[in-house]
């Protein structure tokens, strides 16, 4: 598809978006110490099935989860186990829905129980304090350069690691579409941003090093070199006529 959306497509595009963020709020709000990630997986289909919707992420590129769920020192791309939540971990929930045709992205990040360290809700507030410059970087003749500056920003102002090499991108009538929306200067184009894109914006930050490796047992999940902390929001959003940008999933 075109990164330009049409009146009718965008109206389908704030249908499964907001439907898709009354989910993942509802999944957020039930979870408790004891719980499984298999759990919350089973309690997501759930509520796809009474919403109408289609779960975007089961089956793309092969994941077999209806939803991501990375505990901890995994950071993006977790797979649902049957590890029970325990008091202090921070839990990164990443869901996707279709509905005619059309698709969301959206990813929260959340503590269960109490913190075991002052510097997780920092972190927590700061990365999505960056999503939310990302969002207002968004503004009348930027780019997806600006998008990346501001995220980027944040990163190196507060000292925590940037996954650079994961990003956000376009999404349509498929969950990855062009372009790709870099949260780091190294890689961004400066693509100017236009009336009818739709784009989901996706800082992950850790407390330590921006560098990642993947578990050899589980090719999905990806850690940073240094076992740290991370945290990963975002937020499916778009360009409207004025250059300013409508957060789709809120």
């Amino acid at each position: 598809m075109g990164m330009i959306k049409t009146p009718d497509q965008i109206k389908k595009m704030r249908d499964v978006c907001k439907v898709t963020s009354l989910i993942l709020s509802n999944l957020i709000l039930q979870t408790r110490i004891g719980d499984t990630g298999f759990d919350v997986n089973k309690r997501a289909m759930d509520l796809f099935v009474a919403a109408g919707v289609e779960p975007a992420f089961k089956g793309l590129y092969g994941f077999p989860a209806v939803m991501c769920i990375s505990v901890n020192e995994s950071l993006i791309h977790g797979i649902p186990d049957t590890r029970p939540f325990e008091d202090g971990d921070v839990v990164k929930y990443d869901i996707g829905a279709r509905l005619d045709g059309f698709c969301s992205d959206m990813a929260r990040t959340f503590v269960v129980g109490m913190p075991n360290d002052s510097r997780i809700l920092e972190l927590i507030a700061d990365t999505r304090y960056a999503l939310d410059c990302g969002i207002a970087a968004i503004r009348p003749g930027a780019t997806l350069w600006d998008v990346a500056v501001a995220i980027e920003t944040v990163a190196s102002v507060r000292g925590y690691g940037n996954l650079i090499d994961f990003h956000g991108h376009g999404i349509g009538e498929s969950v990855h579409e062009e372009p790709a929306v870099h949260n780091a200067t190294r890689y961004a184009k400066h693509v100017l941003l236009k009336p009818g894109m739709t784009l989901a914006l996706e800082p992950m930050f850790t407390l330590g090093s921006s560098e990642v490796l993947r578990d050899p047992t589980n090719p999905w999940m990806v850690r940073a070199v240094d076992g740290s902390l991370g945290a990963h929001f975002e937020d499916t959003v778009l360009v409207l006529p004025d250059g300013q940008a409508e957060v789709l999933t809120r």
